[in-house]
């Protein structure tokens, strides 16, 4: 009999891949006991769909440059391959036929625990996997708490709450930089293959 396989996943829509979500992957690797974690980039969001700026195909390679390269780290383009909406509990159920001896967690930040109410088959998707939910800077993590303790009280001991404080980096603001031509502010924020990426493709420009 296989041992079980301890795996996180760790979605996004990565338009683009930044810094902050490099730091976050490393603190999960370094303080949690899963063998791996699935970096899993968003296809055709359910919930972002208007606000999503590159191509899925883009993001994808985005995310292959950025952390492909880190131990223990399988980027998953299942969503990236689908021409419909993407939603979380089919992908958790692909995943789990992907790979049947696994147990998974599903990494989320607090802001977007608010939405969870209205995540499609929610329910569902609470039986087939638990969940860490990271602070995010302008978000309570006792306010999040609260809410998942009001609406899903019976799967409260599925979720597992870090103060952890992500490097406060805003993907739509990185966008808004290269679309004002002025790139050299948001150097910093990115992988160096990353950042040339995006100027050779003039992915926001």
């Amino acid at each position: 009999m296989c041992a079980v396989q301890n795996i996180a996943v760790f979605g996004g829509t990565f338009d683009p891949p930044h810094l902050g979500h490099k730091t976050c992957l490393e603190y999960i690797l370094k303080e949690f006991s899963f063998e791996k974690i699935i970096v899993l980039p968003a296809g055709i969001p359910h919930f972002k769909t208007a606000s999503v700026s590159a191509k899925p195909s883009d993001r994808l390679e985005m995310t292959k440059l950025a952390f492909g390269n880190m131990r223990n780290i399988i980027i998953e383009d299942y969503e990236s391959q689908k021409t419909n909406v993407s939603y979380t509990v089919e992908t958790i159920q692909y995943l789990q036929s992907k790979y049947p001896d696994s147990k998974f967690t599903f990494v989320m930040s607090s802001d977007v625990v608010f939405t969870f109410a209205n995540w499609y088959k929610v329910d569902n998707l609470l039986k087939l996997t638990d969940f860490i939910v990271f602070s995010r800077s302008g978000h309570n993590l006792e306010d999040a708490k609260e809410y998942i303790r009001l609406h899903f009280k019976d799967y409260y001991r599925k979720f597992a709450f870090y103060d952890f404080n992500i490097i406060d980096l805003s993907s739509t603001d990185i966008r808004n930089l290269f679309a004002a031509k002025i790139p050299s502010q948001v150097k910093d924020m990115l992988e160096p293959c990353v950042f040339e990426y995006i100027l050779t493709t003039q992915l926001y420009i």
